[in-house]
């Protein structure tokens, strides 16, 4: 198994082997987020039967009409502007143009009782900065200190080797 014998065939089917999940996990990804949009299409329409039901969405706040907060669900690609709901539990100030990921039912008014909410940060995207400009220095070290080696089962040795003083 880990000779080097049929080294082409088993890059292949390792290569198929990984689009073929990647395939999979697309098609299942694309039918669980088809069914939640139209849960969320649903309530939107209908909050009373959707009453019993945990909901996660992000919404755009519109302002706050009568001790109100007014939000536009995300729907897809877009912000549903037509029909707005109403948010109760909101933490924090309820700007106009404010997006925010919330969890939480709709209650008996037909409002949407928000139980945790979350909101992106610049940390977190900075992180992924830090991550993605790290890779770079892992391949440089890993250039200058190990050189590649064909046909051998780990193709990389190391460059230098230890000099021992006597």
């Amino acid at each position: 198994m880990f000779s080097n014998e049929f080294l082409k065939t088993k890059v292949m089917f390792a290569g198929f082997l990984l689009l073929a999940m990647g395939v999979y996990s697309d098609m299942h990804g694309r039918k669980q987020d088809t069914r939640a949009l139209a849960e969320i299409k649903h309530c939107m329409t209908n909050p009373l039967e959707c009453a019993t039901l945990l909901i996660v969405m992000r919404v755009r706040i519109t302002g706050l009409v009568k001790d109100a907060v007014k939000a536009e669900v995300k729907v897809g690609r877009h912000y549903a502007s037509d029909q707005t709901i109403s948010l109760t539990g909101l933490v924090g100030e309820p700007s106009p143009g404010r997006i925010v990921d919330i969890l939480g039912s709709y209650a008996e008014d037909a409002s949407f009782s928000i139980l945790r909410q979350y909101e992106s940060d610049w940390i977190q995207h900075l992180k992924y900065w830090i991550s993605v400009a790290g890779l770079p220095v892992v391949f440089f070290f890993l250039r200058y200190h190990f050189r590649h080696t064909p046909r051998t089962i780990f193709p990389l040795i190391p460059r230098h080797k230890a000099q021992h003083r006597a």
